[in-house]
């Protein structure tokens, strides 16, 4: 009896196990231009519509703003150029079940675009000029 308890409990911890938080890999930031991302929330209907939070992560923290998007809108948000210190941006987009909404990151001439059906992560790698080849 003891060692069916022990399986069941091993099973049951199996199941338990979440699968790893899986990103999409838009592209990379270089740390000297100031960067925008654009927001297409066009087709999207009902409250609340869609959170956008971005994830600066640094040496040893993580900054994190967060910004929201009425169903319907398009919308820019402007930001600086990268700090010394990022590493990494994250950009989580959280909108309604079945919605299906569009991304894009412009720095300078490039562009990332990403086409979300309802939430997903995209990832921005942050490096300086001479450390990228395009």
């Amino acid at each position: 009896m003891k060692r069916l308890m022990c399986l069941i409990a091993v099973l049951g911890a199996t199941l338990w196990i979440e699968s790893p938080a899986q990103a999409e890999f838009l592209g990379t930031l270089l740390r000297d231009e100031g960067w925008v991302l654009n927001v297409d929330n066009g087709s999207v209907t009902g409250d609340p519509g869609t959170a956008v939070t971005l994830h600066f992560v640094r040496n040893n923290r993580e900054v994190v703003i967060v910004r929201t998007v009425a169903p319907g809108q398009r919308v820019q948000f402007s930001f600086p150029a990268p700090l010394t210190s990022d590493v990494r941006i994250a950009v989580d987009v959280d909108s309604n079940p079945g919605a299906e909404l569009s991304i894009e990151v412009v720095q300078g001439d490039r562009a990332f675009q990403l086409t979300i059906p309802g939430s997903r992560t995209a990832v921005l790698n942050v490096a300086d000029a001479a450390e990228t080849t395009f």
